[in-house]
């Protein structure tokens, strides 16, 4: 076994419960390829899609239709999308002037 491996191996058995349930989440949802399931802190504030298509000046249908798209969407539950106010405004940032 590489040493590499080993120290994996060895961070892996250091975690905590609570570490484990959220790697096995994230794991889980790349294994499915869903980009948009992540994580929340418990500081994380979520909007919901009309909210952000009043900021953006767009169609609550627009949001739907490039939720995937964005890095700031969040899926809660296979119908349920949030979306991520301080991400949301670090892109509208990012995306000004173009």
């Amino acid at each position: 076994m590489s040493a590499e491996l080993t120290d994996m191996l060895r961070a892996l058995a250091a975690l905590t419960p609570a570490e484990i349930e959220r790697l096995t989440a994230v794991m889980k949802a790349a294994g499915r390829g869903d980009s948009l399931s992540v994580p929340l802190s418990a500081d994380t504030e979520l909007m919901t899609a009309a909210e952000v298509a009043t900021l953006l000046g767009v169609s609550v249908r627009y949001v739907y239709r490039n939720a995937h798209t964005w890095p700031f969407t969040r899926r809660i539950s296979r119908k349920c999308l949030r979306f991520d106010r301080s991400e949301l405004r670090r892109y509208v940032a990012s995306r000004k002037g173009l």
